[in-house]
């Protein structure tokens, strides 16, 4: 690197070295788009196209081996054919953290790396990423506007008070949710549940009415949702305007006990705590399943899965349940998803950022949320709408053309239109299943993207682990009864040996800085 910039930490080298041997096998590879006769047509931020000379962006990023991304995709393509600014895609479909550490380490960076927001705005501040404050202002009106409409202004900035990150934004980000068996309950004539008692009772019924059946298939990362109910989290969030640690809340105790009790009924997965998700898979497609707790996308993969031996099954979202304070509540994904951050050695800074202000006008996010007018959509009325071909045979999956087109520019910085999961996701059990959780979201979301100084971090390395390593061992055994309740304070003091008051101190000092 530079003189005149900081030097990358020696923990990344020290990463970086760990990690060859594995990035050293690793599914690299490099891919081109070629384009031209760009329009010379005028988008809301200057005139198209961006320069007069075609210019190549090396990018680095993750890939998907059954969803890559590719420059040629008819998205992409239609985008660089407009600005004159194409992307030369090094791709990695696995070991990815690892190859950015060793990218990092070299000193030698393509002009854009796909980069986890705490990564951006960690090592921005040490040098490798350009901050890009100033090139904002100058370059990036509709970035700006984004930022500040959706709030997100605090989340993107480091420690040092700058922002390094281009943010790739979620539109109807969902955090988990409640799956039930509709024929069951149909078959059974129960009502769709509202309380935690309405829950119990219907997980009683499957168990009586099939004595083979898993009541509830769940497992440990994916009971959120349950959590929900009781006003708590399985990790850090806010509550009541501080930082709190969830599983160390007395609302975690009444979650924990309620949990106990369908499992000491045998009324909960019984393998809970180390079942794997393609055991849990087998297990919805011999029907063996009544409900489950996770991701709304699986509500339609499950459905899928049960059809072909039980045509009548649906497992179906449903909104979540009232809590013991007569609440329904929601905790959303993080709206922002991973980033791209500027190497600080691009020649293309200020192309860059003319970019991805395309992108972020409502000409780009037309063209990224909706793809090519006469093909993947038409206007009705004045509004877009995806043509019958974007949906596939079954109109039950976006998996094929939307994949092919690359949609939302996955894996680069894009803010996509309102609403457009709905569209998106049309005729699917998942787009019920958003519209069930919107109206219970937390707001303002309790899951702050904080940023820590680096003895912060060092701190938290060893003290987190050590919390968490706690929580989870304990949480498992409150569940199964090899812990009593009666010893929650054993536990809250185990979580304190371990390092959580020092963990939640640093936290707060974090979200106080976030909230300023």
């Amino acid at each position: 690197m530079k003189s005149s910039k900081k030097k990358i930490t020696s923990m990344i080298w020290a990463t970086a070295m760990a990690a060859t041997a594995v990035a050293g096998c690793s599914n690299a590879n490099v891919e081109t788009a070629v384009v031209s006769n760009a329009p010379q047509s005028t988008g809301q931020t200057g005139k198209l196209p961006l320069t007069e000379q075609k210019v190549t962006l090396d990018y680095l990023l993750s890939d998907h081996a059954t969803q890559p991304i590719n420059a040629t995709d008819p998205v992409m393509a239609e985008l660089q054919k407009r600005t004159n600014v194409s992307f030369n895609f090094i791709k990695t479909a696995e070991g990815y953290n690892d190859k950015f550490k060793i990218t990092l380490a070299s000193g030698k960076l393509p002009d854009l790396l796909y980069a986890e927001l705490v990564d951006a705005k960690k090592y921005g501040p040490e040098g490798a990423f350009l901050p890009l404050d100033d090139l904002l202002q100058k370059h990036g009106p509709n970035i700006l506007k984004t930022i500040k409409d959706r709030g997100i202004e605090k989340d993107l900035k480091a420690a040092d008070g700058k922002i390094y990150a281009l943010p790739k934004l979620r539109e109807s980000p969902t955090g988990g949710a409640f799956m039930v068996r509709k024929d069951l309950l149909d078959q059974y004539g129960i009502k769709v549940p509202d309380t935690l008692d309405d829950y119990y009772k219907m997980l009683k019924t499957f168990k009586e009415k099939d004595p083979s059946i898993v009541p509830l298939g769940t497992t440990i990362g994916d009971m959120n949702a349950i959590f929900y109910v009781f006003g708590t989290y399985n990790n850090y969030f806010v509550k009541n305007d501080k930082m709190e640690f969830g599983p160390a809340l007395p609302e975690m105790k009444e979650a924990l006990t309620y949990l106990n009790k369908l499992y000491s009924e045998k009324l909960l997965e019984p393998e809970f705590g180390i079942i794997a998700s393609k055991q849990v898979e087998a297990k919805v497609s011999s029907g063996k399943i009544g409900a489950y707790t996770g991701h709304l996308n699986l509500t339609d993969f499950y459905t899928s899965i049960m059809k072909k031996d039980f045509p009548n099954a649906q497992m179906m979202p449903i909104p979540p349940l009232t809590g013991p304070d007569g609440k329904k509540r929601v905790i959303q994904e993080q709206l922002i998803g991973n980033a791209a951050v500027l190497s600080h050695d691009t020649k293309h800074a200020e192309l860059i950022i003319k970019l991805f202000d395309y992108v972020f006008s409502d000409e780009g996010k037309l063209l990224m949320s909706y793809g090519l007018e006469g093909d993947s959509y038409e206007m009705k009325n004045g509004k877009p709408e995806y043509t019958e071909k974007m949906y596939g045979p079954t109109n039950s999956s976006y998996q094929t053309m939307f994949t092919k087109y690359a949609m939302f520019g996955r894996r680069i910085p894009v803010d996509p239109a309102a609403d457009i999961g709905q569209q998106v996701n049309k005729g699917t059990l998942y787009a019920d299943g958003v519209k069930l959780q919107k109206p219970h979201y937390m707001t303002p979301n309790p899951l702050p993207h904080l940023t820590f100084t680096e003895s912060e971090t060092d701190v938290l390395k060893s003290k987190e682990t050590a919390v968490k390593d706690v929580s989870d061992q304990y949480m498992l055994k409150f569940i199964m009864g090899q812990e009593s309740m009666d010893n929650w304070g054993k536990y809250t003091e185990a979580l304190k040996k371990a390092g959580l008051d020092d963990a939640l101190k640093i936290y707060n000092e974090s979200y106080s800085r976030y909230k300023k």
